[in-house]
């Protein structure tokens, strides 16, 4: 991670804007700092009692960057947003932002009471950094005071939108470790890069409008921030689904071959995703047939793996509640044919069932150039399954949409069938 920064991973406008918004919309001062804690932001809404009072004095200055890297250093240590009380009586936060288990940077910010001012204090802490103490008392009760239950779920807040940004930095910060080492990938990575940046500029940009004007709709906010919030992270996963295709195109794969229970397997994978997806509202129910042998010889990883971005895609549609898993097998010469079928009642149009398919049998490099990032999940699937000699369909109608998908793989002397 060293030869990155928050800034190669993020843009600074995209975190300004961000910031901006959070703070019009919170009443809260905030800034965005690196690792170091350094700002890589202008702070925003910052009040005058610190910027015009306590950080012009030189003593009040220095204690003031201290307890900025107090904040980072708290997010560091447990990986939490963090509310604390300030060397000058105001209360600020902070929340982190990790990429790969490093901390990268942090939100802070605040600049707010949770009391009324009390006079004396402000008064000998004024005279302690050479302040008009009448100037620093009437600054100090022209800053919000904002319950302290509000403070920490703004804090929260603000540290659901950096654990997204945390998603999307890593990813980046995965395809840029990609394309400086594979040459022939350097544009095509730079291409998605731009592409990833405005889409995550316009889904800013839509959250801060929504931001601006949230207080005309009260009660709906959580929800709108949650979709937007949603709707980001999202983002990191198509960066994710082009890092395993480049990968995979690039020769970065290899069969894993082991003995392993299908039952089990799916079991452990549907434990893994469920909680995931009840979170969204969403069901999945699992049918695995009794004739399946009980050990087989195969890529239980990658076959998980294709599982997982198949249910992901059926999840993610609007249309779509639950979620079907059949799991079958049948006798095909010396191998047994896995069959699996994913199934949901979602429909897909002939124009995207034609895209998907596309996808779904491309195996060469070329398809990355179409930019069509939506699509690249289907892409690895295919990829995955010709490696492993398997095959899939798709069909979608009026009652659903289904992938089927046939793996050969050997049944284990002992082991049934």
């Amino acid at each position: 991670m060293n030869q990155f920064v928050l800034t190669d991973l993020i843009p600074p406008s995209t975190l300004q804007k961000l910031q901006d918004a959070f703070s019009n919309y919170s009443g809260m001062a905030a800034l965005t700092t690196d690792s170091n804690g350094a700002a890589v932001t202008e702070g925003s809404n910052f009040t005058k009692f610190c910027m015009e009072l306590t950080r012009k004095s030189p003593e009040g200055c220095k204690n003031c960057e201290a307890c900025d890297r107090q904040g980072a250093i708290i997010t560091l240590q447990t990986g939490r947003p963090a509310v604390y009380r300030c060397h000058a009586g105001l209360v600020d936060y902070a929340a982190p932002i990790m990429v790969e288990g490093e901390f990268v940077g942090s939100f802070i910010g605040g600049q707010i009471r949770v009391d009324p001012v009390n006079e004396a204090e402000f008064v000998t802490t004024a005279k302690k950094y050479g302040i008009d103490p009448v100037k620093y008392v009437n600054a100090a009760k022209a800053t919000n005071q904002i319950p302290e239950k509000d403070i920490e779920k703004a804090a929260e807040f603000l540290s659901e939108m950096a654990g997204v940004l945390s998603q999307i930095a890593y990813q980046r910060y995965v395809a840029l470790q990609k394309s400086q080492s594979t040459e022939r990938t350097v544009r095509s990575q730079s291409e998605f890069i731009s592409q990833l940046s405005a889409d995550l500029k316009n889904n800013v940009n839509e959250l801060a409008e929504y931001l601006s004007h949230a207080s005309e709709v009260e009660g709906s906010a959580k929800e709108k921030v949650d979709s937007l919030l949603h709707r980001a992270a999202q983002l990191g996963g198509m960066m994710e689904d082009t890092v395993d295709y480049l990968n995979l195109t690039e020769g970065d794969f290899s069969l894993s071959e082991t003995t392993y229970d299908v039952a089990i397997v799916v079991d452990k994978f549907l434990e893994e995703i469920r909680p995931e997806l009840e979170n969204a509202g969403h069901a999945i129910h699992l049918l695995v047939s009794e004739s399946l042998p009980s050990l087989m010889l195969g890529d239980p990883s990658n076959i998980t793996q294709i599982l997982r971005k198949l249910v992901e895609c059926s999840a993610k549609r609007e249309d779509s509640e639950t979620t079907e898993i059949n799991i079958t097998c049948s006798k095909d010469s010396y191998a047994t044919l896995l069959t699996i079928r994913i199934a949901d009642f979602s429909v897909i149009g002939p124009e995207e069932l034609d895209s998907i398919r596309s996808y779904l049998g491309n195996t060469n490099k070329s398809v990355i150039e179409n930019q069509d990032f939506s699509m690249l999940g289907y892409a690895t699937i295919g990829h995955l399954l010709s490696k492993m000699a398997g095959k899939i369909i798709v069909n979608s109608n009026d009652h659903g949409t289904e992938y089927i998908l046939t793996i050969p793989q050997l049944a284990v002397v002992g082991g049934g069938l």
